[in-house]
């Protein structure tokens, strides 16, 4: 799948567990932080189709323009690797159609069942394949080489493939089918005839245990002829591996180097340096001794170039000539230092990691590149070769900064090819680049990724590898196991030379998450994961990193493809990291990092702190006099929102909070609920009645309102004299009796 180019917003990463249905989810936030809101568009850049074990930038149509050329899961078979190229027409990258890598068989598995057709097998991935670069008579080519495992699980048959391109498809043209092992081929020009030799180092065979074979191909216009010779000492750490010194004796022509390790059993072992030159019309082998832990480079000095060698111990620079001693002639800083290459010295001199680049003399003195970190950040140190120190002294970028501790460290190294149109040489250091004499620009920083080289015209195209584990080497370099399978990307030069805008920093919005109250810049408060929420540019990739082991991340890495979400999985935090209060600092850091197509590498850290649990929430209703409107009082945790008989109250900065509610001569229950800002919930319930004080009544006019009260009850109640009418006469006899 290619992705268009284009702006667009897209979720930036997704962090959490799977959200339960149905919970509450606060809106977006911004947690107070200072940098971008949206990351800048790449309008120049976009993702390419498949995984890549190995690429390089090389002119393999003949326009004299140079295309990216890769090694990628076969199409119709991922489990195989094939070829593709990219090229530039009519401004714009074009893809060429794929074919499928092969590689030789031996006798064996040419009996064997299936049978290979043409005596070929398919490349798997994960065995060996890498690019180097060829001048045949002066002209640049590309060659492939490949080998494949054995049944018997041991390494054979190296294959060396001429890579071209025409009708719209990449071919190949098988140039050396050997049928043996290999483990690290260079290319370089021994003999100063403008046509490279191959060099090709192989393991020890059981014959021959102690000692190492070099093979030297040859090339006679028609194919390439053989010799074989061994090298005494092997090493008991590695399989030796060649690499490219340039003219070190003063003798026209290139220099490999090896370094390996004799050892003698009971007694002692030496490291030693040997240097493969081309000597009366066959190679020759001249050594000396160096420390068992040496790197070793050249470098452009008075009169011609220096052998380098530095270890941990210390580091010197030797003149070495043909057939002579070594002579010290100056010294670089050792220590913890890294030594990365050379750049300066004139067209010859090259830049390069390890192994020099350059095959020409130079027109002046170069300077060693070295990496040091004593002070817990890196720097670049160009050491006089001669004088031993530091002439200039570099620190990362500002955007490449944050990026320098962890697994997402900025690019050190060459610049593969060159720069876009003069093809001098270039190094980049953390967010640098850096010239033979010019001044050091500010690029992107490059985090986790790699350039693979320039393509196109002066309008040129950079190729990168988002990847670890890669060794691009243009004139060689081992052959033991496969790269790791990456993502390509291609971006204008422009954009590639562009440093991040406001320092790399960027404020993205939260969902599911709120800012701390009162916390600094950058806390945050979740219950179960949150999202990210940034506009990026197509293609870019997010990256979670926790800082320090308190906090245990399952984290995945992942590039977001057009506008699909990438969802990270965070686990809440253990008791005992001082995560489940809402108060304090206790807490736990991680960084969010976005990288960009064209190698923008932009972060923000967080104080994360996981609310699971139910605010803080008390309450109590005071006594209350001759009111039927009871005040109640209480605290909840800082920023919750009370809701008191169903109605919301203010919560005081400290926490505290009062209402007032209704109140019967009958007791009656309140209900009292706290949100806090992730949505958790406490709930408590206080009861409240109305209640007379009879000492503070006002008694006059309540005993004047009863008196008159009882007055009339009195009054009422009281009994009547009934008016009775007169007797009628009676018998005077019963008076009389009486």
């Amino acid at each position: 799948m290619t992705v268009t180019p284009g702006r667009r917003t897209i979720p930036l990463l997704a962090l959490g567990a799977a959200l339960v249905l149905g919970a509450w989810f606060p809106g977006p936030t911004r947690a107070a932080l200072s940098g971008v809101s949206a990351i800048p568009d790449e309008p120049g850049s976009q993702l390419l189709d498949g995984e890549a074990v190995a690429a390089v930038v090389a002119d393999i149509t003949g326009d004299g323009t140079r295309d990216l050329v890769r090694v990628v899961r076969r199409a119709q078979n991922p489990g195989q690797l094939a070829v593709d190229a990219w090229t530039i027409d009519t401004g714009r990258p074009t893809p060429l159609a794929q074919v499928p890598l092969m590689r030789g068989t031996t006798p064996e598995e040419k009996r064997g069942s299936p049978r290979p057709a043409d005596g070929m097998l398919p490349v798997r991935v994960g065995e060996p394949a890498r690019f180097l670069i060829w001048h045949d008579h002066g002209r640049e080519r590309l060659l492939l080489a490949t080998i494949g495992m054995r049944r018997d699980q041991r390494a054979c048959c190296l294959t060396v493939w001429l890579v071209q391109a025409a009708g719209g498809t990449v071919q190949l043209s098988r140039m050396i089918d050997s049928g043996v092992d290999a483990t690290s081929i260079v290319a370089l020009d021994l003999d100063a005839d403008g046509t490279d030799e191959l060099l090709v180092s192989r393991a020890p065979s059981s014959a021959r245990p102690n000692d190492t074979p070099i093979v030297l191909y040859r090339w006679d216009r028609a194919r390439f002829g053989v010799q074989q010779l061994w090298v005494r000492g092997v090493s008991n750490v590695s399989v030796p591996v060649l690499s490219v010194l340039g003219n070190t004796d003063g003798i026209p022509g290139d220099e490999a180097a090896l370094v390996i390790r004799w050892q003698v059993t009971g007694v002692s072992d030496a490291t030693q340096l040997v240097r493969l030159a081309w000597r009366a019309g066959a190679l020759g082998v001249e050594q000396m001794s160096v420390p068992f832990d040496s790197e070793v480079t050249s470098v452009a000095v008075a009169g011609g170039r220096g052998v380098v060698v530095s270890s941990f111990a210390d580091g010197f620079v030797w003149r070495w000539p043909a057939g002579g001693a070594p002579e010290r002639i100056g010294a670089i800083s050792a220590g913890a230092n890294l030594l990365v290459g050379t750049l300066g010295g004139g067209s010859g001199s090259g830049s390069g990691g390890g192994s020099g680049s350059g095959s020409g003399s130079g027109g002046g003195q170069g300077s060693v590149l070295q990496v040091a970190s004593d002070t817990g950040t890196r720097r670049l140190l160009l050491i006089d070769p001669l004088g031993g120190g530091p002439v200039n002294d570099y620190s990362p970028s500002a955007g490449a900064a944050s990026f320098e501790a962890g697994e997402l460290a900025p690019y050190v190294g060459p610049l593969p090819g060159g720069l876009p149109i003069s093809r001098a040489p270039a190094f980049i250091f953390s967010g640098r680049l850096l010239t033979d004499g010019g001044t050091p620009r500010t690029i992107a920083a490059l985090p986790a990724m790699m350039p693979v080289g320039v393509l196109g015209g002066a309008d040129g195209w950079v190729a990168l590898i988002r990847g670890a584990g890669w060794d691009i080497g243009r004139r060689g370099g081992p052959l033991l196991q496969g790269a790791p399978p990456a993502v390509t990307t291609l971006a204008h030069t422009a954009e590639l030379f562009t440093p991040e805008q406001a320092g790399g920093a960027m404020a993205p919005q939260l969902r599911g998450a709120v800012a701390a109250p009162g916390g600094a810049a950058g806390s945050i408060l979740t219950r179960n994961g949150f999202v990210v929420r940034i506009g990026a540019p197509p293609g870019s990739a997010g990256y979670v990193v926790p800082l320090g082991p308190q906090y245990p991340i399952r984290v995945v890495r992942t590039a977001i493809f057009g506008s699909s979400e990438v969802q990270l999985a965070v686990d809440p935090p253990p008791p005992d990291a001082g995560n489940t209060s809402d108060t304090g600092d206790a807490g736990a850091q991680l960084r969010t990092f976005l990288v960009t197509p064209a190698g923008h590498g932009y972060v923000t850290t967080w104080h994360v702190r996981v609310l699971d649990k139910p605010p803080v929430l008390s309450a109590q209703a005071p006594f209350a006099p001759l009111s039927f409107s009871v005040p109640i009082d209480g605290r909840a945790s800082a920023g919750a929102s009370v809701i008191v008989d169903g109605s919301p109250v203010t919560v005081r900065g400290n926490g505290t909070w009062v209402a007032s509610v209704g109140a019967t001569l009958l007791p009656r229950e309140v209900s009292i609920v706290a949100h806090d800002q992730l949505g958790n919930v406490a709930t408590t319930r206080v009861s409240v009645v109305a209640v007379l004080d009879y000492r503070q009544l006002p008694w006059v006019p309540i005993t004047v309102l009863l008196t008159v009260v009882t007055a009339v009850v009195l009054y009422l109640r009281a009994p009547r004299s009934a008016a009775r009418p007169a007797p009628a006469d009676g018998p005077l006899e019963e008076i009389e009796e009486l």
